[in-house]
């Protein structure tokens, strides 16, 4: 069976070495004769002289020495004070041969152990005393170990720590006692081993104070704790003190500590504050604040949930975070609790809460998790708004964005509507005019016809000459060349019309679903429908990308973006002109770009450009700086809507006050849900 080792922190006994210091040999040797291993005895070392027994002692071991007092270079007392100073902590028994009284009590003052007389020691007697001895050596080692221990623990420990004795008088203190100063506490300073510590108290401790230590130093209670302050350069230090009674071979002592709390005080007065702070948002938030724990218990709900909900808060405690919540919400309010408790923090989740009355609102949170040290967290703080009335707002305004929009289309269409009819007007005039011409034309080619006919039937030979007349009359040179173009003109006119109409049908797509369209084309359509906005101030010049792929888009409203920002790049030019009657040609430029995973639209104008200081707030809606009459500030918050909210894609904007502004419009190929 293996020997159990002797725990880490314990230092292995030294060798219990045995030392007889005798200048008589023979008995050296019968002590060393009866002092053996055979009866427990590890070894037993023998010197004659003072030099052989300092010798022996600074190889170290020695437990017990054995010394005659009479040897050649010392005698008596000189003797023992030599050893001892050689000793150390070995139990010194005195040895002499004659019983001498005076020298025994001597050499027990002095230090020696024992005094024994050799003619009364036997074998038995000898081991006796020795084994006693030793033990004794041994008891006083553990003691000294276990003081040293004591003493390293109470000196490690951040506190003023003292025993006191059952006449309440000081045994021992800590380093950390009797480093303190009165500046620093006035209850430790000036107190140390011998003190009437309670007396101290009742001198300096508040009497309350003072009559709860006296409880325990009555043996009326076991220990008692307390907070008192000190003051202090520069302001009031807190201390705790403690004390504790202890029994040790039956006779009372008691521990008193004082530990420093400062730094905790101010931490509690810091907690209580933010406490005070925690309840008195609560108290008078709206929202609905709530700490739940991963079982679905509430642990505390704020009081807006019975102001919101009409539940009084103790039956809203009894109740799992989904008892109100709407069933086809729940799995949702499940999937956000999860997270939390898999360390998450989560926005923006909405569900549906019944309310006392029977109705249910709707409610967005966001929600944290409260961690805690070692594992995943347990609590999670979730913060519910009502946003009932804001998502109907926000229907209520999205139904009137729409209205807004298909306004503003009526709008920009009426505003097109003259020079529409002027742009139609001008082929259908030359059409009418042409028809005209060749009604005349076939009427008098339909006489000459006849009167040509009516000479045959009569049979009547018509001369050359008067044939040759008729013909003048007719010029028929003329016609021959008229008649063609004017029906090329007709047919040139018809197909203008014709092309207008179709890009007024193009741009007046009532689709109300995405599709897929030519881009290039709804581009051309809406430039043909603006023409007479732009064609007396400006050239209009397009640069379409032939390799667009179809576009996924709501095709009425991208040509609506377009088709304001075509109108505003020629109100710029005019305003630009009207100011500057010499500037530059106006000019517009529309190109598009397949840019990959998007397609790009530009429109560019040499006009007025925005000043730096209203760009951000040129989107906003009903912000324009047209003159009261002439721009209702939808155009361009209603291009933001259209291509950024409508189609998930991108408006920028850049601009040189004086010289010309580009607006450059990224929509996606892909539709993102």
């Amino acid at each position: 069976m293996l020997a159990e080792a002797a725990p880490a922190h314990e230092s292995p006994e030294p060798p219990a070495h045995i030392l007889v210091v005798d200048p008589d040999p023979h008995y050296c040797d019968l002590v060393a004769r009866i002092l053996t291993p055979k009866y427990g005895f590890e070894a037993c070392f023998t010197a004659r002289t003072l030099a052989e027994a300092e010798a022996h002692l600074r190889s170290g071991g020695i437990s017990l020495i054995f010394v005659d007092l009479n040897l050649r270079e010392s005698r008596g007392i000189d003797t023992l004070r030599a050893v001892q100073a050689l000793a150390g902590d070995a139990q010194i028994l005195v040895l002499t041969a004659v019983t001498d009284e005076v020298l025994g009590l001597q050499a027990m003052r002095q230090g020696a152990h024992d005094f024994l007389t050799k003619g009364h020691l036997g074998p038995d007697a000898l081991r006796r005393t020795a084994r006693y001895a030793l033990e004794r050596h041994k008891a006083g080692r553990a003691l000294l170990r276990s003081q040293t221990l004591l003493s390293a623990s109470l000196d490690a420990v951040r506190a003023c720590i003292a025993i006191l004795d059952a006449d309440r008088r000081i045994l021992m203190v800590n380093n950390r006692w009797r480093e303190t100063g009165p500046s620093i506490n006035p209850l430790v300073q000036g107190t140390g081993p011998g003190c009437d510590y309670f007396q101290h108290l009742q001198d300096l401790a508040r009497p309350e104070d003072t009559a709860v230590v006296e409880e325990v130093l009555a043996g009326r209670q076991s220990s008692c704790c307390l907070d008192y302050p000190v003051e202090v350069p520069g302001g009031t230090a807190w201390y705790e003190l403690r004390v504790e009674a202890f029994h040790e071979h039956g006779t009372s002592h008691f521990l008193v500590a004082h530990f420093e709390i400062t730094a905790r005080k101010l931490l509690e007065v810091d907690l209580k504050a933010s406490q005070d702070l925690f309840t008195l948002i609560t108290q008078n938030i709206i929202d609905l604040v709530s700490i739940v724990d991963a079982s679905g218990r509430r642990l505390f709900l704020s009081p807006s949930y019975e102001r919101q909900l009409g539940y009084p808060l103790e039956e809203l405690h009894r109740l799992d975070t989904l008892a109100l919540v709407h069933p086809e919400d729940r799995p949702r309010l499940e999937t956000m609790l999860e997270r939390l408790f898999l360390g998450d923090a989560v926005s923006g989740h909405s569900y549906r809460l019944l309310r006392r009355d029977g109705q249910y609102r709707t409610f967005e949170a966001n929600g944290s998790p409260i961690p805690r040290p070692f594992g995943q967290p347990h609590r999670a703080l979730l913060v519910a708004r009502d946003v009932t009335d804001r998502l109907a707002a926000e229907e209520e305004r999205q139904a009137m964005e729409v209205q807004l929009r298909q306004a503003q289309k009526l709008e920009a269409i009426g505003q097109l509507a003259a020079g529409i009819a002027h742009e139609i007007n001008t082929p259908i005039q030359y059409v009418g005019d042409n028809t005209i011409f060749l009604r005349d034309t076939f009427k008098e080619l339909s006489d000459f016809l006849e009167g040509l006919q009516g000479e045959v039937r009569q049979g009547r030979p018509l001369a050359p000459d008067d044939l040759g007349r008729r013909l003048e009359a007719l010029d028929t040179e003329y016609l021959v060349d008229e008649i063609p173009r004017a029906i090329q003109q007709t047919l040139d006119g018809v197909g203008r019309v014709s092309r207008i109409v179709a890009a007024m049908k193009d741009f007046s797509h009532p689709g109300g679903s995405r599709e897929r369209v030519d881009l290039n084309r709804a581009v051309e359509s809406t430039i043909t429908v603006s023409r007479n906005a732009w064609k007396y101030c400006a050239t209009l010049e397009m640069d379409l990308d032939p390799t667009l792929p179809p576009v996924p888009c709501f095709p009425s409203e991208l040509n609506q973006a377009v088709l304001n920002l075509v109108v505003n790049a020629a109100h710029a030019i005019e305003e630009k002109r009207a100011v500057q009657p010499q500037a530059e040609p106006g000019l517009i430029r529309v190109s598009t770009r397949n840019a990959g995973g998007q397609v790009e639209i530009r429109v560019s104008d040499n006009g007025t450009g925005i000043p730096e200081a209203i760009r951000t707030r040129i989107f906003d809606p009903f912000f324009t700086t047209k003159a009261v009459g002439k721009g209702t500030g939808q155009g361009l918050s209603i291009v933001r809507a259209v291509v950024v909210d409508k189609h998930g894609g991108a408006v920028d904007v850049a601009s040189d006050p004086g010289r010309g502004t580009t607006f450059l419009l990224s929509l996606p190929l892909e539709v993102r849900s």
